[in-house]
């Protein structure tokens, strides 16, 4: 169940940067569809750009409908696509929307503003080599880490160390949330720099992400971004899939895990 919902929050995340489909009734149709968490889904997500949302309105909104599809899921309630954008026309006829809306361009501003005044740079010496991909992907800075599950693997055995495996996506708006309310957070960087060899697979990848999706489904079980595992290096998984969340929740598990 718990992968079920992450797969649910991670698809809906997902649709800021799915194509459109070129039929003008697509958006009717869709709204009578059922939501049913299967391969079909992230497919029917994409038609929801035509439904009167922006990728302002994703960022804004994408809270709320999740929570709305877990509470649902949760209860066995039948949801249709029609149910998702009504909440969302809902939320978006709030007296105080167009204020979040710009909060949150003023905060997207903001962020960007600092990556170009003080781009970041991952120190690699804690690891057992620099990654063959280093330097290809903006991504996030705050830990040290490989793209390939084998290097991370060899490399944790080489130190000791507890393997850290983070499935992510590169425009995945909740992985993006764990990186900034999570990983940056000053412990969790503390540990994860001394006790743990950290791979971040891109499941969207050009190169790598078909495998990395692979391994994700096949190896671990799981669907959908964020999905965090920690594993010996032997590779032997010692938790179950986690995903993103505002609490103690990761600390704490990786404090369980690796002290």
């Amino acid at each position: 169940m718990k992968n079920t919902l992450k797969f649910c929050l991670s698809l809906f995340a997902a649709f800021t940067f799915l194509s459109c489909s070129s039929q003008e009734n697509k958006c009717d149709l869709l709204k009578k569809e059922e939501l049913v968490v299967d391969e079909r889904l992230e497919k029917s997500i994409s038609t929801l750009l035509q439904c009167g949302f922006d990728t302002l309105d994703i960022q804004v909104l994408a809270p709320f409908v999740s929570k709305m599809i877990v509470d649902n899921v949760k209860s066995g309630k039948r949801l249709t696509f029609g149910d998702i954008i009504a909440e969302s026309e809902r939320l978006k006829a709030r007296s105080d929307y167009q204020q979040i809306r710009a909060e949150q361009v003023a905060h997207n501003e903001e962020r960007r503003k600092k990556a170009l005044a003080k781009p970041l740079k991952l120190d690699f010496s804690i690891l057992c080599s620099i990654p063959t991909e280093a330097g290809r992907y903006n991504d996030f800075k705050e830990v040290p880490h490989y793209y390939n599950y084998e290097d991370a693997l060899d490399c944790a055995k080489k130190q000791g160390k507890t393997v850290m495996v983070y499935f992510t996506g590169h425009s995945a708006v909740t992985c993006r949330k764990f990186e900034m309310h999570v990983l940056s957070d000053p412990e969790v960087q503390g540990i994860l720099k001394d006790k743990v060899i950290l791979a971040a697979l891109y499941v969207d990848d050009h190169t790598d992400g078909e495998k990395n999706r692979k391994l994700q489904e096949q190896k671990f079980k799981s669907e959908g971004q964020p999905s965090i595992f920690l594993m010996t290096n032997k590779g032997e998984i010692l938790t179950k899939s986690i995903g993103f969340s505002h609490d103690d929740y990761f600390l704490n598990k990786l404090k369980e895990v690796v002290w």
